[in-house]
């Protein structure tokens, strides 16, 4: 089962050792990590995040140019999660509904994380609660989770035909214009177009570098394969084995479908 899960931590050293744990854990075969952040929240409110875990002063105050930049980094359900805690825009409603977090998740975060507490924030697949739960008890986490029902390919195509409506839509008002308006929307039109080759091509790189991910991620579980283990963990690292490869594969397809729509507008006029 993919989860997000936010796991709050009394101090940043905790926060770290269990993100190592959970690092861990990916190495081990017992979870997949995917997306994931380390968040403070600031006596004074104010939140902050951890820029590179090897050094304990690489914080970053969390605003709103520092946030863009990160979600473009994290995106998906654990961008969305971070931008309702930080309370910066991320696009409202849509994006929680669209991850249909649950009820119970999102209200134990109403109010924000607390302050002076440090949260792990990461998009987990998990066969049990059981390994996350056990290895960050110890440090004194208070873990929630909530079900992802959207994998990250079918969000990123909703931000690509969330352009091209756009762009439909700027192409409808540039059919209905005035010569003296003509000008205008035409620069509009091509600005959105522009838009919406940078990120089909953001896109792209980052499906190419979870691709890059997943399959260092495979060869690790076929050398765990090797070894001598028991019947379950080979079950369940065969089963990881098999989902994984499948992902690739999805991942591939999307990005060769990507490919075939960056040249969607290049022949287009825009009037």
């Amino acid at each position: 089962m993919k989860n997000i899960v936010v796991a709050t931590f009394d101090d940043d050293r905790s926060a770290i050792e269990g993100l190592h744990k959970l690092h861990k854990l990916q190495q081990q075969g017992d979870i997949d990590l995917d997306n994931n952040v380390l968040l403070r929240r600031n006596e004074d409110g104010s939140f902050a995040y951890l820029k590179d875990d090897r050094y304990p002063d690489g914080w970053a105050t969390l605003g709103g140019v520092v946030f863009g930049s990160l979600l473009g980094v994290l995106g998906g359900p654990v961008g969305v999660v971070v931008g309702l805690f930080s309370g910066l825009a991320i696009g409202g409603m849509a994006d929680v509904a669209r991850f249909a977090f649950d009820t119970e998740f999102l209200d134990a975060f109403k109010n924000g994380l607390p302050a002076g507490t440090t949260s792990i924030v990461a998009e987990i697949g998990e066969p049990s609660s059981v390994f996350v739960d056990n290895a960050l008890s110890p440090l004194g986490a208070r873990v929630v989770r909530s079900d992802i029902h959207s994998e990250k390919d079918k969000y990123f195509q909703s931000e690509v035909d969330q352009m091209d409506r756009e762009i439909d839509e700027a192409d409808k008002e540039l059919d209905a214009a005035v010569e003296a308006d003509r000008k205008q929307l035409e620069e509009k039109v091509a600005k959105l177009k522009a838009k919406r080759d940078a990120k089909v091509a953001e896109i792209k790189a980052t499906l190419q570098s979870d691709v890059d991910s997943m399959k260092a991620g495979v060869q690790a579980v076929k050398q765990n394969l090797q070894a001598d283990i028991d019947s379950d963990k080979r079950r369940m690292l065969e089963a990881k084995l098999t989902k994984t490869e499948d992902k690739i594969k999805r991942y591939e397809a999307q990005a060769a479908k990507l490919t075939a729509e960056a040249g969607k507008y290049k022949s287009a006029p825009a009037s």
